[in-house]
């Protein structure tokens, strides 16, 4: 797995629906649910008329961090819940690339925000470190 300046990046050798499907139950097994879900490729294509390859994005969070930082601040809504895109790459291959939460959330100025975000950053490393 790598890191950027704003997000932690995985390739995964396996088809696009398989490794949906297990990075739903990862997020699981760290007690984080998928809140939204957006097939990217779809939306493209009847908005645009483009042919992309496969992209979905996953807004995932745990009901308790997301009750944490709404009642801290409600505004933080805004950058909730937490993305994770998933995009095929060479058909048996995808990479799966999530929001560094600490990085997202360093803005805010309120102690709940900066508390939270490494707790939210280890879970979806340790979820997507079981890709």
């Amino acid at each position: 797995m790598s890191h950027s300046e704003y997000c932690m990046t995985k390739t995964i050798h396996a088809s696009f629906e398989s490794v949906i499907d297990k990075l739903k139950s990862e997020l699981a097994k760290e007690d984080y649910g998928v809140f939204a879900e957006v097939d990217v490729q779809s939306v493209l294509a009847s908005e645009l008329g483009v042919n992309l390859p496969k992209t979905r994005i996953i807004g995932t969070n745990r009901p308790e961090v997301g009750y944490a930082l709404l009642t801290a601040d409600p505004s933080i809504g805004v950058v909730l819940p937490f993305s994770i895109i998933v995009h095929e790459r060479l058909g048996s291959t995808g990479e799966v690339a999530a929001v560094d939460p600490v990085v997202l959330l360093q803005s805010i100025d309120h102690p709940v925000a900066h508390e939270i975000a490494p707790q939210v950053r280890n879970a979806l490393t340790a979820a997507m470190e079981r890709l």
